[in-house]
């Protein structure tokens, strides 16, 4: 452990002695520990704390990304879907969930949740980006070049990026 993460530490044990707010309850012990890397004992806090509060989002969502910064991706996949249900319309959820899939070489999930945000949100611009990716990875050079054409409009960046996947690696 780092300096850092020791200080830290030393800070949230402090304020926790003190019953001052950073500290109070686990969720906010469970962010703190996964800023610093942490994530064993997020997963800990954060298990406990979804049990008593389980209608909060933002938990489950930290929930999946300390699973998925520990690169287990079933249960990363489980926390994400509990914040869907949740949250249908949480577009940066369901991006994750479709990165997840695509890490696990699960295509057609990761297609089905990156079409499932340009349904809510049709100019998401990592959508169509991560989109053009996995049909250039499936071999629909044609789709992913769709992808590339609609993103030069949204964000000329990522469009370029895409381009480099498509056409140079």
């Amino acid at each position: 452990m780092n300096k850092k993460q020791i200080s830290v530490l030393i800070l949230i044990f402090l304020f926790h002695l003190k019953g001052i707010g950073l500290a109070n309850n686990d969720f906010d012990m469970a962010k703190s520990t996964y800023r610093i890397g942490e994530y064993k004992k997020s997963v800990q806090l954060l298990k406990k704390f979804t049990k008593a509060n389980p209608a909060n989002i933002e938990a489950w969502v930290l929930l999946g990304d300390c699973y998925n910064a520990l690169e287990k991706n079933k249960q990363t996949i489980e926390a994400y879907k509990k914040a869907i249900s949740l949250d249908p319309e949480g577009v940066d959820t369901i991006l994750k969930l479709g990165v997840t899939f695509y890490k696990m070489d699960d295509f057609g999930n990761a297609i089905e949740a990156f079409k499932l945000i340009l349904q809510i949100k049709p100019d998401h611009p990592e959508a169509h980006f991560w989109l053009g990716v996995v049909n250039d990875r499936i071999g629909n050079i044609e789709k992913a070049f769709e992808e590339y054409n609609l993103l030069k409009s949204i964000d000329l960046e990522l469009s370029k990026k895409l381009y480099d996947i498509i056409f140079l690696e």
